[in-house]
């Protein structure tokens, strides 16, 4: 009862829940920073037990107030949360993921925690060129997306205030996050692969997607927040030999589900015509939700090559759960909550 408990924002987050129930694992008391109309506290109480050592206090990542609280007498902080829906505007991405990253480097600073472990993604290294491998050293590339585009700028204000205040910081660039508590990736996916057919879009030859299963990110979290060599440091996490291709993920699942599927292949600018399209059609109110994104057809039409080589010299990490390995998992959580998922 004695010990500082460690912070986590977006708590009730895929990530974060994850993250939220190995800290208690771990024997460590946890604070959660979350919303206070947020659906999914409950769930996470829930799951965590009635034993654990679990406060969850409420607040908004762009109150600098209840972020300064809730970072009091803390020893680790794990920053998680984010606005991720393409369906906001510019401003309410940069307000949370950029303002929000910057409150929370200031009352890390404020409340002297020992470190601050910022959940970034691997997108901050843009779209590849031909045949380039993707590494920490890589610089930050504009996706002109505003998710991508505001993590760029959280991760700069994270190394702006290492560099000019001396906050101890470690930043995580994980891959295409999936395993049990995906709310959302993962249920689009079984939708499709029910309706029978997939669509690829790829340049040119079939690629490698950078996957990683929900623990093994976990766990390259736990090790980055405990490595001293980690301070001040940034680590590409996620599986850079995963050997499968976006038709195998679509294969893969629809085996799994006992699904036929038929894969089918388009062109990348007809597809990126649809997406943008899709999401005009979104922002003149003529529409619930875009057909398909941006963001997502680049994701899945680019050769992307990431090493993660980096985290396995200085953290002695490495992701020990293969796709096909960790898809069973997710889709026996999935088909667990699938009620609570349907809108």
């Amino acid at each position: 009862m004695g010990t500082s408990p460690s912070l986590v924002t977006g708590g009730t987050g895929f990530v974060g829940t994850a993250l939220v129930k190995r800290l208690l694992a771990d024997g460590e008391r946890v604070r959660v920073l979350a919303l206070a109309g947020d659906p999914l506290r409950e769930a996470l109480r829930s799951e965590a037990g009635p034993e654990a050592e679990l406060e969850i206090v409420s607040g908004d990542l762009t109150d600098e107030q209840s972020v300064s609280a809730a970072c009091d007498g803390v020893k680790y902080v794990y920053h998680a949360a984010a606005l991720v829906s393409a369906a906001d505007s510019y401003h309410a991405f940069e307000r949370i993921n950029v303002g929000g990253t910057e409150n929370v480097c200031r009352a890390c600073l404020k409340s002297g925690v020992e470190r601050l472990v910022v959940v970034s993604t691997s997108d901050v290294f843009g779209l590849p060129r031909a045949d380039e491998v993707l590494t920490e050293e890589s610089p930050y590339r504009r996706w002109n997306e505003p998710y991508a585009d505001t993590k760029i700028a959280a991760a700069r204000r994270v190394a702006h205030y290492r560099r000019e205040h001396g906050l101890s910081a470690t930043i995580i660039y994980p891959g295409w996050v999936y395993g049990p508590g995906d709310r959302a990736f993962l249920p689009a996916v079984v939708d499709l692969v029910r309706d029978g057919s997939a669509y690829v879009w790829g340049r040119g030859r079939d690629f490698e997607v950078g996957f990683i299963y929900i623990d093994d990110l976990v766990e390259g979290i736990m090790l980055a927040a405990r490595s001293r060599q980690a301070d001040g440091q940034g680590f590409l996490i996620l599986d850079d030999s995963s050997g499968v291709t976006p038709p195998d993920f679509y294969r893969i699942v629809a085996e799994r589900l006992g699904c036929p599927i038929r894969i089918r292949t388009l062109p990348f600018s007809l597809m990126y015509g649809v997406a943008w399209a899709s999401q005009r059609l979104y922002a003149l109110g003529l529409v619930k939700t875009p057909l398909l994104r941006t963001m997502d057809v680049k994701s899945f039409g680019y050769n992307f090559r990431f090493s993660s080589a980096k985290a396995r010299t200085v953290l002695g990490w490495g992701a020990t759960t293969s796709f096909e390995e960790g898809i069973a998992p997710a889709l026996e959580w999935f088909h667990a909550h699938a009620g609570e998922l349907i809108d």
